[in-house]
């Protein structure tokens, strides 16, 4: 995965903040049906946002959660607020051969 400059987090937190949320993770927490979930968002929109109820994270904390799904969908973890995590992964044309 490409790695994103301070700035460049900085920028796309900022934008995070207006979205809204596109889908929730349950007690399945980072399950296989989640993973292709936050994939199929990401092939339409650059940066998805994602609640991750307290019952998916009754072992771990949501960061813990977030970070799972992130590295099994190969994407990157912007940042977890609360029980809400940000996700990018850059449009297919930006890509370099490693991120996807």
């Amino acid at each position: 995965m490409a790695q994103l400059t301070p700035s460049d987090l900085a920028a796309l937190r900022a934008t995070g903040q207006s979205l809204e949320v596109a889908f929730q993770v349950g007690k399945g927490g980072a399950s296989e049906g989640v993973v292709k979930e936050l994939q199929a968002h990401l092939t339409r929109e650059p940066l998805v946002k994602v609640r991750i109820f307290k019952s998916a994270s009754e072992d771990a904390d949501t960061r813990s959660v977030a970070e799972a799904i992130a590295t099994a969908a190969r994407v990157t973890l912007v940042e977890v607020r609360g029980h809400t995590a940000l996700f990018h992964r850059p449009p297919r044309h930006k890509r370099g051969p490693d991120d996807f």
